[in-house]
């Protein structure tokens, strides 16, 4: 709790404070203040039920909110997991294969295919600590990206792509594609690698066209590999922590919540021990049956 909340009486600083800081809670400082504050109660009041992460307690103190049974589905919003897992499986998977295709073309100068390898493969090299301080450095509102958007006349005003409920999901999937395309990119450019050259001169023997030659012949024999590393991607998407954690922390207002942030809350924040027990079962049982799918879908190859 910074020391300017504890001195400050205005109820307008109460809610600048809690718009920027209360992810990193301090509820000693916040009764503490309130104390001294008692106006500030009923703004403080209002900044809760538009965050929804705190609730009232014990008259002047406040608590990590657990969500009640039947508001609990609601507030974790599952369409959350389902929003962030697939797209990145698919994004990646066309990034990944486009970039794979770049790589393996003759086209393109050996030495520059080199340097571009190099380059692709950087977001692989980069732990998921680093890769969330990289993008919020890259997305705050004073930010490379917000400054390149109103340059080029995209934008009107900077946008608080991480602190905004429309924009924070968009803005955390895309981070996560971009940490992943890596393995979909070595992954095809090994396919690519190992589909016969007789295939792609037995077609040109046919007239086929390059698009042709791209539908009918490699999409086809890399078609195993992309569902396998989708499978992974999938699974691995699901168990997503420290880059939504270090980004958003699962807000604002639940937007970007997954089941692994919510676990983390319950455990640690709420100490509520048994339901971040039930919360992490429910995540290993989804775990477990894309593993099967995917041992399954191995063997059956």
């Amino acid at each position: 709790m910074s020391k300017s909340m504890r001195t400050h009486s205005d109820p307008e600083h109460l809610l600048r404070y809690a718009d920027q800081e209360l992810s990193s809670f301090d509820a000693d400082g916040v009764a503490g203040h309130l104390r001294d504050c008692p106006d500030c109660r009923e703004e403080l009041l209002e900044v809760r039920a538009a965050i929804g992460d705190y609730d009232w307690y014990h008259g002047n103190t406040l608590k990590p909110a657990v969500p009640s049974p039947p508001a609990q589905w609601k507030d974790l919003d599952f369409r959350t997991v389902v929003t962030l897992s697939p797209p990145p499986a698919r994004t990646c998977g066309a990034s990944g294969d486009i970039f794979a295709l770049m790589l393996n073309s003759d086209r393109i100068n050996p030495t520059l295919r080199n340097v571009l390898r190099v380059l692709y493969i950087l977001p692989w090299l980069f732990t998921a600590v680093i890769i969330a301080v990289i993008w919020r450095l890259l997305l705050e509102p004073n930010g490379v990206v917000n400054s390149v958007l109103m340059q080029m006349g995209i934008i009107g005003s900077k946008v608080e792509w991480f602190s905004s409920p429309e924009t924070a999901l968009h803005a955390v999937t895309f981070a996560n594609i971009w940490a992943g395309y890596p393995l979909f990119m070595v992954s095809l450019l090994a396919g690519l690698q190992g589909i016969p050259k007789d295939f792609y001169e037995a077609a040109d023997i046919d007239g086929a066209k390059a698009y042709q030659k791209l539908i009918f012949i490699t999409i086809p024999q890399l078609m195993p590999i992309i569902i396998s590393i989708s499978l992974l991607d999938f699974i691995w998407t699901m168990q997503v922590f420290p880059l939504i954690w270090i980004t958003t922390g699962g807000g604002p207002i639940y937007s970007t919540e997954v089941l692994s942030t919510y676990t983390y809350k319950l455990a640690f924040s709420s100490y509520n021990l048994s339901q971040a027990s039930a919360s992490a079962v429910v995540i290993l049982l989804i775990s477990l049956g894309l593993t099967l799918f995917y041992i399954r879908y191995q063997k059956a190859r």
